[in-house]
């Protein structure tokens, strides 16, 4: 699955000798309803970030640690991350997107750290690279190439999102819109 392709990509290239640092959500509960699960493998909070979300502020907790010679930091807010694959509506969902991609992001300028690539994994981290490159960091994120791998295309999981009829979005990403929509999507 997802994470053990994660898992050994990560430790096969801090193997190689590369920095690696894998960016995730720590979930306020796992699959087994457990809470603070992170603290049995060494990952301790370290500090907060604040992002905005249309005209909130979210703060995310980063919890840090190494595994295999990989850094691993996880992003803790329960209300944004409560367990996995949490079924939100049409704004909540925006708002979620709208945090892993700009939640990563800062964290690697709060550790004073740009890479050269970074690489997003499956849907919900689909915006990074729109972000960075689209002047929300300013021109932090210039030199760093972006690369992103799909899991899965099933057509039920591709992160598409029905908002109500006339329910407007765009001020809570905040990007353009014709990044967001494909034109051609049903034809």
């Amino acid at each position: 699955g997802l994470g053990v392709m994660v898992d050994e990509l990560s430790w096969s290239l801090a193997a190689l000798g590369q920095e690696v640092w894998v960016i995730s959500p720590y979930y306020e509960r796992n699959r087994k309803g457990e809470s603070g699960y992170l603290k049995r493998d060494g990952i301790e909070w370290k500090f907060n970030i604040e992002i905005q979300l249309g005209w909130d502020k979210l703060t995310i907790g980063v919890h840090e640690g190494r595994v295999n010679g990989v850094r691993l930091l996880f992003m803790h807010n329960p209300q944004f991350f409560p367990h996995p694959y949490p079924d939100f509506d049409a704004a909540h969902a925006v708002k979620f997107l709208t945090a892993m991609g700009k939640a990563p992001l800062e964290i690697c300028c709060q550790l004073r750290t740009i890479p050269s690539l970074f690489v997003t994994n499956d849907w919900a981290t689909g915006l990074c690279a729109a972000y960075a490159k689209k002047g929300l960091f300013g021109r932090t994120y210039e030199s760093t190439t972006f690369f992103h791998v799909i899991h899965n295309l099933d057509a039920t999981y591709e992160g598409r999102i029905y908002p109500a009829k006339g329910q407007d979005l765009s001020h809570v990403h905040g990007l353009p819109i014709d990044l967001l929509v494909d034109a051609h999507w049903g034809q």
